[in-house]
């Protein structure tokens, strides 16, 4: 997925999907813009997810840590900015 240019909308939606996606064990979504939005809404997808996801790549997407990923510790996955 990454450079697709999804940008907060795709991310949004993308989240919507993953629960059901139980065997994804690496997400890249880098250079997409998705920004904070859409950082958040992927984050907060996965804790809900079964425990496969092992890496979540959001490089290149202007995400500010502190506001789009307070949750992104307690998600039991590498999260790569």
């Amino acid at each position: 997925m990454a450079s697709n240019g999804i940008g907060a909308a795709g991310a949004r939606a993308l989240a919507g999907a993953l629960p059901r996606c139980e065997s994804m064990w690496y997400l890249s979504v880098s250079d997409n813009a998705v920004g904070d939005e859409g950082a958040a809404a992927l984050v907060a997808a996965l804790a809900l997810c079964p425990p496969s996801v092992e890496h979540l790549d959001l490089q290149c997407n202007n995400v500010n840590v502190a506001r789009a990923l307070p949750r992104a510790p307690n998600l039991g996955c590498q999260v790569y900015l």
